[in-house]
């Protein structure tokens, strides 16, 4: 923190983004600030076109990725016929991982109800004190219209810890930021340049976080 200081920054008005894969990483800081010395640390956290709550994602048939229920088909984008347990493009090496491999659990066996629990975000981001917003593009994949079900889903667990007066952005209810126009990538490339679509909106919500 006093790093922050010294360089004319304020330790107490700490904010921090991630983009895709990188939300996961940051749902588990996020939800799960008994593992750091001193907690969080930050006042707020933008999640851009990812699940931070995978639990969540389960549960609300979207945001899990490729062939997941609500995503995108295997191939959708490449025009591959292959289905999701298929080999096509598999390479040797470290990463040439099965499907049993990388659920995640030992020995590649699925995790147990215990350690699915013990993992969950969702208890984190209901006790934790750092304002969300939630950022998906038009483009993503698999999505049709509108925020994802798991990004609806994680706002309405939050919104509902406000009751009655819940109102987007304020309190413990998340911002939600829909980009049109903007595609998985071009979200994240339009920053620093004249296209403020997505900056400008994440911006007003930093201005407005006290």
């Amino acid at each position: 923190m006093k790093t922050e200081a010294k360089y004319g920054g304020n330790p107490n008005r700490i904010f921090i983004a991630a983009h895709s894969a990188g939300t996961g990483p940051l749902g588990v800081y996020v939800g799960h600030p008994e593992r750091w010395k001193g907690g969080t640390g930050v006042k707020g956290a933008i999640f851009m076109s990812g699940n931070p709550v995978p639990s969540l994602g389960a549960a609300a048939g979207g945001g899990r990725g490729v062939g997941a229920p609500g995503g995108p088909a295997p191939g959708a984008a490449c025009d591959s016929t292959a289905g999701p347990g298929s080999n096509e493009g598999q390479i040797a090496g470290p990463s040439g991982q099965t499907e049993a491999q990388a659920t995640g659990g030992r020995g590649g066996q699925p995790p147990t109800p215990e350690e699915q629990k013990e993992r969950d975000n969702l208890p984190g981001f209901k006790a934790t004190s750092v304002k969300v917003m939630l950022v998906r593009a038009e483009f993503d994949p698999g999505v049709a219209g509108d925020m994802t079900a798991a990004d609806k889903a994680l706002h309405q667990e939050l919104c509902k810890l406000d009751g009655a007066t819940a109102k987007d952005g304020a309190g413990r209810c998340p911002a939600m930021l829909f980009a049109r126009g903007h595609s998985h990538m071009s979200e994240v490339f339009a920053f620093d340049t004249p296209d403020t679509t997505v900056s400008a909106p994440i911006l007003a919500w930093l201005r407005s976080i006290k």
